[in-house]
């Protein structure tokens, strides 16, 4: 399968953006400034490849309520001369699920409409100390029959303006009848969600087996064309790191070698990451295929395995 995964590095040395990361020892900071005569480094890899994505960003429902869209709307704004885009507009809420503290589940309650406006006061309310949560989005998932409320698997929109009426404009699409919550990004989601992503990568690779009678194939370790190879190419945001990790070192790639203790990573930190959306976002999961989008705050991982000249699915006895 073909994969696309990447990162933009910043033109100038700030922070940790820029720098290369090899398997968690040397730190190379690349000088890419105008006139040093750097551009862009490629990497091509051919031959027996399998390639699995791990994308996480940790998004997780900061709210007491799920809602459904009960009205919505569009409006317009201007790019350039002559040239506007459409976008999406949540008038109106009907509350679905609710739960009393963060930890607790959400329930079925009773419908009731409210404004966007004063769901973003409820999640003010609700959080600790009354800080409203950094960054926010506004998740929209389309409905698609379930009985329950859906925690994850939301396209992540952002907040563009709040009308005095109490609508929502924001910066995608949102149907009528789709499910919505208010959503931030947390260290302990984050992890969760790659160590989820990573193990399912390995099951894609065929390490390790999930279902009954499937057989997981060996990496080989021959010094000729039988030679297996696995390692992880990484492309995580700046914004990330201890910082993000509540001062704890290394989060991503221990959750990216959850099972597999000596996985060989190297990487960088991006000011944009490219690659499929994270595994708990809509359209996420281990796809190596599709089409790659340019992100914020995710770590983006590929996972590869690439064997030698025998056949990967019948590998020697």
């Amino acid at each position: 399968p073909e994969t696309a995964h990447g990162g933009l590095l910043g033109a100038r040395n700030v922070g940790m953006g820029g720098a290369l990361l090899v398997d968690d020892g040397d730190i190379i900071r690349p000088d890419l400034s105008d006139d040093s005569g750097a551009g862009c480094l490629v990497l091509s890899i051919a031959g027996q490849t399998r390639a699995s994505s791990a994308v996480s960003r940790g998004a997780a429902i900061v709210g007491p309520h799920v809602y459904k869209a009960a009205d919505v709307s569009t409006w317009r704004v201007g790019i350039c001369p002559g040239h506007a885009v459409t976008m999406g507009k949540a008038d109106s809420l009907v509350v679905k699920a609710s739960r009393y503290n963060k930890e607790a589940p959400f329930e079925a309650v009773e419908a009731t409409h409210v404004s966007p406006g004063a769901s973003l006061r409820e999640v003010q309310q609700f959080v600790a100390q009354g800080r409203m949560p950094r960054p926010l989005y506004f998740g929209v998932r389309p409905y698609d029959g379930e009985d329950e409320a859906p925690t994850d698997g939301y396209n992540l929109l952002t907040p563009q303006h709040l009308d005095d009426d109490g609508s929502l404009a924001l910066d995608g699409d949102v149907d009528e009848g789709a499910w919505c919550a208010w959503l931030t990004l947390e260290p302990d989601a984050s992890v969760s969600e790659l160590e989820a992503a990573a193990e399912a990568s390995r099951v894609a690779l065929r390490l390790e087996s999930k279902s009954r009678g499937a057989r997981a194939l060996p990496l080989r370790s021959g010094l000729d064309e039988t030679l297996s190879v696995l390692g992880g190419l990484v492309f995580t945001c700046s914004g990330r790191g201890a910082r993000f990790h509540n001062l704890k070192p290394n989060r991503d790639s221990l959750a990216l070698r959850a099972g597999r203790r000596n996985l060989p990573l190297v990487g960088c930190f991006c000011n944009g990451e490219i690659g499929p959306p994270p595994f708990r976002e809509r359209g996420g999961g281990t796809v190596a295929e599709g089409e790659a989008h340019v992100a914020g705050f995710t770590c983006s991982a590929v996972v590869l395995r690439l064997d030698g000249a025998e056949d990967a699915q019948h590998p020697p006895v």
